[in-house]
């Protein structure tokens, strides 16, 4: 549980919460629009428990950071919120990280230098000539430089235990609150909202008559990379040794449901970097010879699962329809010649891309490729979507940019597989996420994303940071200890 300060003002927290509690009940009624009633009372009682339980400044914004990247979207499906929303997420992320300037300055590690390095290359290229404006350049290095700083501050910015409870407690909430929309819109189907909100986007949706699903992200998009991240997460915390039946069961059923939202996302480089990441985490985590046996038979097994869960496990709940267009996306996978979506990126797409890399080898600026070139006229490279995450890097930022970015998740994964093979679970879900974007990003843009990269990156911190202050992380057992 967390810690609770003895008092605030002279009232307890028995006495305090139940105020609170009241005066925001009563503020809702005053007010005459449900919404702004509704607000009021959720920041009374956010501002009691804010001061109330020991939580830290840092934890705090990048808890309500991450609550906000993960939660946020069937608000912005029905109008609650606008893109200024963003700008307070943002702004959150920012007050994380400038904390850091207030600590003491610890060893430089080389994952943090890299990082760092990558985001001053990707803000000077906010500033390229060729770009249209500043805002423009800023807007097209948001995506990138927001989940890194985020990354830093969690990775190596002081938290305490609690700041970590609240903050996995926030990742598991949000998970499985995406879990259960993505299963109603599977199984039940999606609102008329949420179908006018999908059209209104103007991107790709459709898969036969299968719609993408949303889940409570605010794209099909979001939502793949989302899935694709969480699962090795999830399978690692079912892996865990020594822990509880109630602890095996309830992260086995939420693998299971994490799986069947992975395969009914309907995005194929999602599901096979989903796959690809537990895999990455089977094998961290097999740290004698019977383990590393028994990776194959896990492997083998996994794919089994994917493949009754997508053959025969959807088609005693989805219409006929559905299930067959589940299954012939999830067969696709083995035939990716056969597809005419990665023909064309084969033959149109990518070439043309290299040749862009090729007339600017320096990169193009932030922006000049992705979503951003898609809905600004003024593009400089024109509409510009390589459905590949290196060259985008690549074409934005250049040959310099590109090497810097396969660096910096190169030194990630060696120092996540370091801390996990020592028995770190946050380390091992980590080094799965890890492993999952760097495959997604083969044919996919999953980098430009913002929420994703922001949950990923929150994710990939609280495996860094799993031996930084030489206890067991969060959930994790001690070592017995023989006494003398």
């Amino acid at each position: 549980m967390y810690a609770l300060r003895r008092s605030v003002g002279g009232l307890s927290p028995t006495t305090l919460l139940p105020i609170a509690l009241a005066a925001g009940l009563l503020g809702w009624l005053a007010v005459a629009a449900p919404g702004f009633g509704l607000a009021l009372a959720l920041a009374t009682c956010a501002a009691a428990v804010f001061a109330i339980v020991d939580v830290s400044p840092r934890g705090w914004a990048i808890a309500l950071a991450l609550a906000g990247h993960l939660l946020a979207g069937p608000l912005y499906v029905r109008g609650i919120v606008s893109g200024s929303f963003a700008g307070l997420l943002d702004l959150l992320i920012l007050v994380a990280f400038g904390l850091l300037a207030f600590e003491a300055r610890s060893r430089p590690r080389p994952w943090r230098v890299a990082v760092l390095a990558l985001a001053a290359l990707v803000m000077i290229q906010a500033f390229n000539p060729m770009l249209p404006s500043l805002s423009y350049g800023l807007t097209g290095a948001r995506p990138i430089v927001v989940p890194l700083l985020l990354l830093v501050a969690v990775g190596s910015g002081r938290l305490n235990r609690n700041d970590e409870r609240l903050v996995i407690a926030v990742g598991l909430l949000g998970w499985a609150f995406n879990v259960f929309f993505a299963g109603r819109q599977l199984l039940v189907g999606f609102t008329p909202t949420e179908v006018a909100w999908i059209q209104s986007t103007h991107a790709t949706y459709l898969v036969g008559e299968q719609i993408r699903l949303l889940g409570a992200t605010r794209s099909n998009q979001d939502f793949a990379f989302l899935v694709a991240i969480a699962f090795p997460a999830v399978c690692a915390c079912a892996l865990a040794r020594g822990k509880r039946l109630s602890w095996r069961l309830g992260f086995s059923l939420l693998t299971l449901a994490t799986l069947a939202v992975l395969v009914g996302s309907l995005v194929r480089s999602g599901l096979v970097a989903g796959v690809i990441g537990a895999l990455g985490v089977a094998t961290v985590m097999a740290r004698n010879r019977l383990a590393r046996r028994r990776l194959l038979g896990a492997g083998l097994g996994l794919a089994l699962i994917v493949w009754l869960v997508a053959g025969f496990g959807l088609g005693l709940v989805l219409p006929h329809k559905e299930a067959e267009t589940v299954s012939a996306r999830v067969v696709s996978v083995f035939e990716p010649g056969q597809d005419y979506a990665f023909q064309q990126r084969q033959t149109v797409v990518w070439p043309h891309v290299v040749h862009e890399i090729g007339a600017h080898p320096l990169g193009a600026g932030a922006g000049s490729a992705g979503p951003l070139s898609q809905t600004r006229e003024d593009a400089p490279l024109g509409s510009l979507v390589p459905d590949n995450g290196y060259l985008l890097m690549a074409v934005q930022f250049g040959l310099p940019g590109l090497a810097l970015f396969v660096l910096a998740l190169a030194l990630l994964a060696v120092e996540l597989w370091r801390r996990a093979s020592r028995g770190a679970l946050a380390a091992a879900a980590a080094f799965g996420a890890v492993v999952a974007l760097c495959v997604a990003m083969v044919t996919g843009n999953f980098v430009s994303l913002v929420s994703p990269s922001c949950a990923w990156a929150v994710l990939v911190g609280l495996g860094l940071r799993a031996e930084a202050s030489g206890r067991a992380p969060v959930g994790e057992s001690r070592p017995a200890v023989a006494r003398p």
